[in-house]
């Protein structure tokens, strides 16, 4: 990190107030050789218990920036809220918002060779969110209100976006994930009618494009003429762009070295509210702040060192995706599948229409219909992945899963 840099960021004050509403919750972090196909067991190999969640990763960031923040990160009661609560502590963070009844949500993330990661959840009290809870929170004008997809394309995500419609001269914040298309249209215009500062990855800008009728190169302007709201795309190590009305301009990457990149996108969001929370411009935030305040260890998302971080992901598609347990449209074994797994381990086909092994599945008549798709499936005796062979999918499906930590989970 350069001098100036450095001495700058000394001086980092916040002059507008922050509020984090979002995820506490618990990672178990496993080192995976392959992801897990259908029928399969396969052995990981844990690498710890960490808290985390999008939302407490930001305030961790914030923390260590000097930027104090409101914290609305739901713990309840049990063994994932204990240890949330009791780690929180020593971070010297606190939640204005504690739920009376049930536990945080948790998620098994697989980590391979490359350091790609997968997401396998269960929910909790974190989408469990409440009218009470939110009348609890002051929100100061000027604000700085940061909000998860997560919990916008939860069911909660109706009663947040009308507590956000009700606050007064503020700038909401919001990192979508992978949930953008998971959004209703009406409530994405609501939401998008708060005018937020929206922080993307690449896939998800890719995603988004998609979903308002542009390319990937034509975004940055399509996203202005539809909604009039800034736009940060993060292209990785090839630097971030932002767009703001008439503003636009790229952001190199702040040089790092790559452990993992669980938390990756926290950081910079955490980073990109600390630089805003301060007075900074889009181009002076986000990658040397993130940098400032990512881990070095595996794992570890903003809560670095720390024994117990980064957070709940819900499902998504193919490798790097997310499967969340007992919702719909997961994955498997590197691919989009039409399956839900239940907390039983069992598997059955339904969700929406999606795309599998590149072939269309689509829906007649309410239920999903595969139109050549195939499954693919490591051979016999559990090989690593290249070794692959091709099946027809099944409609419907019984098939388990295992999978095997190589040490004792931390309770």
């Amino acid at each position: 990190m350069n001098t100036g840099f450095s001495r700058r960021l000394e001086s980092l004050t916040a002059q507008r107030p922050v509020t984090v509403l979002g995820a506490a919750v618990i990672d178990v972090i496993a080192d995976a050789y392959a992801l897990p196909w259908r029928g399969c067991d396969i052995e990981l190999k844990q690498q710890g218990v960490n808290i985390g969640g999008c939302a407490l990763n930001i305030a961790i960031a914030l923390k260590r920036l000097g930027i104090d923040a409101q914290n609305a990160l739901p713990v309840g009661h049990g063994v994932w809220a204990d240890i949330i609560r009791n780690a929180m502590a020593t971070q010297d963070l606190h939640s204005a918002v504690e739920a009376e009844t049930g536990d945080n949500g948790w998620c098994l993330a697989l980590v391979e060779p490359d350091g790609e990661r997968t997401f396998m959840s269960f929910s909790g009290v974190e989408n469990q969110w409440q009218q009470r809870w939110l009348d609890t929170l002051v929100v100061p004008a000027k604000s700085l209100v940061y909000l998860s997809g997560y919990q916008l394309a939860a069911p909660c995500g109706e009663l947040l976006t009308r507590w956000l419609e009700q606050l007064h001269d503020v700038t909401p914040f919001i990192d979508f994930g992978p949930r953008f298309e998971d959004i209703p249209d009406a409530l994405m215009a609501r939401i998008m009618a708060c005018k937020p500062i929206v922080s993307l990855n690449r896939q998800e800008a890719h995603i988004a494009a998609a979903c308002i009728g542009a390319d990937d190169a034509s975004l940055g302007k399509a996203w202005q003429k539809r909604y009039g709201s800034p736009l940060i795309v993060r292209y990785d190590k090839d630097g971030a762009w932002y767009y703001d009305g008439e503003n636009t301009g790229h952001v190199a990457a702040f040089p790092a070295t790559v452990v993992d990149t669980i938390g990756a996108g926290d950081s910079h969001a955490g980073g990109t509210l600390a630089g805003l929370a301060a007075g900074w411009g889009f181009a002076d935030a986000g990658a040397p702040l993130a940098a400032a305040v990512s881990s070095r260890d595996r794992g570890g998302g903003c809560c670095g060192g720390f024994e117990l971080g980064p957070g709940l992901r819900r499902r998504w598609r193919c490798r790097g995706g997310r499967v969340t347990l007992g919702l719909a449209r997961p994955v498997l074994a590197g691919r989009p599948a039409l399956v839900q797994l239940q907390r039983t381990g069992h598997a059955r086909a339904g969700g929406d229409a999606g795309e599998l092994s590149g072939d269309r599945v689509q829906r007649q008549g309410g239920k999903p219909a595969l139109q050549g798709a195939v499954e693919r499936k490591p051979g016999p005796d559990r090989p690593g992945p290249g070794q692959d062979q091709q099946r027809p999918v099944r409609q419907f499906c019984h098939q388990r899963v295992f999978l095997a930590l190589g040490h004792q989970p931390v309770c």
